[in-house]
This record gives C-alpha cells, structure tokens and sequence, in this order.
C-alpha cells in the first residue's frame, strides 16, 4: 500500500507540477485543500487502485495515478471521477477514450455532463449487469476503511497470538531449565 500511496502522490506532483494553473482551482484555495495534501492523496490512490485493479503492475498503477490526477486537476469531482472510471470500465473504454469522452462533454473549460444520462447508458452496456463492484465514491471509500480496519484487526490478533506463544515458551522453557536444575542436583548428590 505504501508503494501504491507513494506512486500516486508522485503522479500527484508530476500532474500538479505540469497543468499548475489547473491545480491551483478555486476551490483549493477558498477550502485550503491542496492536490497533494494527505486526503487528496489518500482519496487519490483509493481511485487509482480502483481504476488500476487488483492485479495491476507498476506501470497500471502508474498510469492510473497519473490519469486520476490529470481529470482531478481539471476539477472534476471526486464522486464524478468515480463515476466516470465506472462508466469507462463498463464500456470497456481507455483513458484516452475517457478523456475523449470528457473533453466532448467540457464547455468553456467546465465539465458538463448529467449522470442521469450516464447511468442510463451504464445500463443499456452489455457489462452493467455483470458489474458487481462500488456504486459510487462513498462504497468504495467506504469498503476500502472496512479492508484497513479488518487488516489491523487481524494484525492486533496475530499480534496477541504471538504475545501468548512467546510467553508459553518462556514459561516452557524456564520449567524445562528448572527440571535440568533439579536433574543435575540428584546427579550431584549420587
């Protein structure tokens, strides 16, 4: 994961660093977010490990972070990309496709596009019934801290489990060196 976050917060800067004019949006500034501020990152990687799938490779994962922080650096939504790497995936359409599809639908630099429209193509694609992943942002944020909470918990159980076992065989091992103390003591007394 730490690779994944790192890998997105490069693409992040990459991004940031060449569309600068973009990434400073208005809204950044009147809420104090920044495109590479921890949230934004860590909402970043959620979308590209998304995006990416879960058997990607370094080069998916590049690709991904850096195609989610170009379309965030236009200003699009969180929500909205979600949705729109959803509709990409379910009419099985690349980036470049995507961004096709986006910059039909900008108007003055703004993105227009009514997701009621978008869902009712989602629905008409071939792949919408087999679609079985998150709905919306919110699901997979929310799927995604439900994975961290139960990877901690399982690291806190095999952490107390390993306690345990380490305290049994000390336990173990001191009776052992107590039975070879009173061992060697008959010896010696014969």
């Amino acid at each position: 994961m730490k690779k994944r976050f790192l890998a997105v917060a490069m693409g992040l800067l990459l991004v940031a660093g060449s569309v600068s004019g973009l990434a400073a949006s208005e809204h950044d500034e009147a809420t104090g977010d920044s495109a590479t501020s921890p949230g934004q990152i860590a909402k970043a990687t959620l979308l590209a490990d998304f995006v990416a799938g879960d058997v990607a490779g370094k080069e998916d994962l590049d690709a991904a972070s850096i195609g989610v922080a170009t379309l965030r650096a236009m200003d699009i939504g969180w929500g909205a990309l979600f949705k729109l790497y959803q509709y990409a995936a379910i009419m099985d359409m690349d980036f470049a496709a995507l961004a096709a599809f986006i910059d039909a639908r900008t108007v003055d630099g703004e993105f227009e596009f009514g997701f009621g429209e978008l869902k009712k193509e989602m629905m008409a694609a071939d792949g919408f019934a087999d679609y079985d992943g998150p709905r919306n942002f919110g699901q997979l944020n929310s799927a995604s801290k439900k994975a961290e909470k139960a990877t901690e918990k399982m690291a806190e159980r095999d952490a107390r489990k390993a306690e345990k076992m380490a305290e049994r065989d000390a336990r173990k091992a001191e009776k052992m060196a107590e039975r070879d103390a009173r061992k060697a003591a008959r010896g010696s007394d014969a």
